[in-house]
């Protein structure tokens, strides 16, 4: 009897173990798991509904929530084969009311979302300018397809600017019909600089 007690408590100190080990080292079962932890820890949240998970070719997760008419994003990385860990991105995208349209950028400038208060947008088309190491700077034209919530997103895919940082230059928020309902920056593409 004395031995199966030790056996008992044995296994509940191992059991008690490992819980305090994933808790206290940031460790998860789930990608989602890792971001609602993300929003209690700063505060904000929980998403009400999660917008996108998208994987990297490095294993890496970024997750999109949206809770209320902002977004919430993090970014999660895979820890031991079946562990989820927090990758070191993370971030809250408010909406503010003088702003019709926000951005995000994810994982290595790979991948562009955000969302709109205006629902007559129907389209987002940007121009990103990209940094090379060159004195020259690279122009991506970017049309994204804008979902009824206002939640927008594209993959940014160019071989040969992999290891460039982007920035937004021009914004236009576009209508059913192609008018442009919003407009933010300068056409570089239309409007050269001299």
């Amino acid at each position: 009897m004395r031995r199966k007690k030790e056996i008992v408590g044995f296994i509940f100190f191992i059991w008690a173990f490992c819980f305090l080990f994933l808790r206290l080292g940031g460790y998860f079962f789930t990608p989602l798991e890792v971001l609602y932890a993300q929003e209690r820890g700063t505060k904000y949240g929980p998403s009400e509904e999660i917008k996108m998970v998208y994987e990297w070719e490095s294993g890496e997760k970024i997750i999109i929530g949206k809770w209320g008419e902002h977004l919430s994003t993090v970014v999660a990385e895979p820890v031991l084969g079946i562990l989820w860990k927090w990758g070191g991105g993370a971030g809250f995208l408010e909406t503010k009311e003088d702003v019709e349209v926000e951005f995000g950028f994810g994982i290595g400038n790979k991948l562009i979302y955000g969302i709109t208060k205006n629902a007559d947008i129907q389209e987002v088309y940007s121009i990103l300018e990209g940094d090379t190491n060159t004195n020259e700077s690279e122009f991506i034209e970017v049309a994204m397809e804008v979902e009824k919530d206002g939640f927008f997103f594209q993959e940014i895919e160019n071989k040969q600017l992999e290891d460039t940082s982007f920035h937004i230059v021009y914004t236009e928020g576009r209508g059913v019909n192609g008018e442009v309902l919003y407009k933010e920056g300068r056409n570089i593409i239309k409007e050269p600089l001299e």
